[in-house]
């Protein structure tokens, strides 16, 4: 739903799709008895903002919490409150990657990544974690907000707001986003592929 301007979905812009959950749930019961532990009882659900819709998230998260299965995605920091935290763990939540981006508020502003709020990150990682849910988040480098000083201080940044597993990744250019045609209008991209 949102359109982050170095994402390759905001390349690719597709609707915003839900699955019936009666089709969620019966597809992780029909898993077969033959298969090993670990993949009958780990569900990854592959969506790259599952709690986008709230009602959505909150009636998906109700409807796991009988499966006994421990499950991981994808989510916005946006989305975690005390509440969905609360369910997240209960439903079995253990895992989620957030895409915080960076811990530069003028970054995420000029990336139209608007909804992140750098003031709130600790607070929401910290009711994941009351709710035992490991957090993994990306970090990208090299966004116009981020100064030479802010990439010396974000290890200890990042610390600070307890990701448990940060990934460090470059800002690239993806045809087609406007984070690319921005560069090229601006002549800031070097010629060639």
């Amino acid at each position: 739903p949102f359109a982050c301007s170095f994402c390759v979905l905001s390349a690719i812009r597709s609707p915003y799709r839900r699955r019936p959950i009666a089709n969620v749930l019966r597809d992780i019961q029909a898993i077969p008895s033959t298969w090993s532990w670990r993949q009958r009882k780990l569900v990854n659900f592959w969506d790259n903002n599952l709690g986008a819709d709230r009602a959505y998230f909150r009636e998906l998260c109700e409807a796991l919490v009988p499966l006994k299965r421990f499950w991981s995605t994808q989510t916005s920091i946006d989305t975690v409150t005390p509440e969905s935290a609360r369910l997240m763990g209960k439903s079995g939540c253990r895992y989620v990657y957030i895409g915080l981006e960076s811990l530069a508020q003028d970054s995420l502003t000029s990336s139209n990544k608007r909804h992140n709020k750098v003031a709130d990150y600790r607070r929401r990682i910290g009711y994941l974690h009351d709710n035992g849910v490991v957090v993994m988040s990306i970090f990208l480098l090299g966004l116009d907000g981020d100064t030479h000083k802010y990439l010396n201080d974000l290890p200890e940044l990042v610390h600070e707001i307890d990701v448990d597993i940060p990934v460090y990744s470059l800002a690239v250019p993806i045809e087609g986003t406007p984070f690319r045609e921005e560069l090229r209008t601006n002549g800031r991209l070097l010629p060639g592929d």
